[in-house]
C-alpha cells in the first residue's frame, strides 16, 4: 500500500489527500522491520509527508473529494491517527489530539458520510478510554448508535463490554 500510495503521490504532489495517504502508509511500514534504523526511516518519512500534506490544506480542500468526504476532515483524521499512533518519544501525541479535536469540532463534519463521521467517533471513543473518561466514551458511542453509522454493532458492543 505505502508503494501504491507514493506511486500515486508522485503522480500528484499537490493532492495533500493523497500525500496523507502515502504518509501513513509509509509510518506503518516501520512495524514491517526489525531493524531501528529503517523503523526511524520509515517512521520520519511518513511523518513528513503528513506534515507536508497539512500544510497543502486550502479552502479548496473543504470541498468533499473521496465518497463524499471533504479532503481537509480526511488529511486531518489520517494525520491524527498516525501521531497518535507513534511511539511518544517521537513528540507527535499532541497535535494528533488537536488534529482529531478539530475533526470533531468541523462544522464540515456534519455534512460528511456516516462512515467517516462514525469512524471519527469511533476513534474518540477509543481515545477517551485511552485517557481514563469514560463518559465521554460513552458518548460517543451512543452518537454512533444513534446515527446508525456502519460501526454501530462494534459500538453496541463496546457499549455494553462497558457496561458489565
Amino acid at each position: 500500500a505505502a508503494e501504491a500510495f507514493s506511486g500515486l503521490s508522485n503522480r500528484a504532489p499537490t493532492n495533500p489527500v493523497v500525500l496523507a495517504y502515502a504518509g501513513a502508509a509509509t509510518a506503518m511500514r516501520a512495524t514491517t522491520t526489525m531493524l531501528p534504523w529503517k523503523k526511524m526511516g520509515y517512521a520520519e518519512d511518513g511523518l513528513a509527508q503528513l506534515d507536508k500534506a497539512l500544510t497543502l490544506l486550502t479552502p479548496a480542500h473543504d470541498a468533499a473529494v473521496h465518497n463524499g468526504t471533504p479532503g481537509v476532515l480526511e488529511v486531518k483524521f489520517v494525520a491524527a491517527n498516525t501521531f497518535l499512533a507513534v511511539p511518544g518519544f517521537m513528540h507527535r501525541q499532541e497535535r494528533g489530539a488537536k488534529l482529531r479535536g478539530e475533526v470533531l469540532n468541523s462544522a464540515l463534519l456534519a455534512g460528511a458520510p456516516l462512515g467517516f463521521k462514525g469512524s471519527v467517533w469511533l476513534k474518540a471513543a477509543n481515545e477517551a478510554t485511552k485517557a481514563g473518561n469514560p463518559a465521554e466514551a460513552k458518548r460517543y458511542l451512543d452518537l454512533i448508535v444513534q446515527q446508525k453509522t456502519p460501526q454501530a454493532a462494534q459500538a453496541q458492543a463496546l457499549l455494553k463490554g462497558a457496561s458489565t
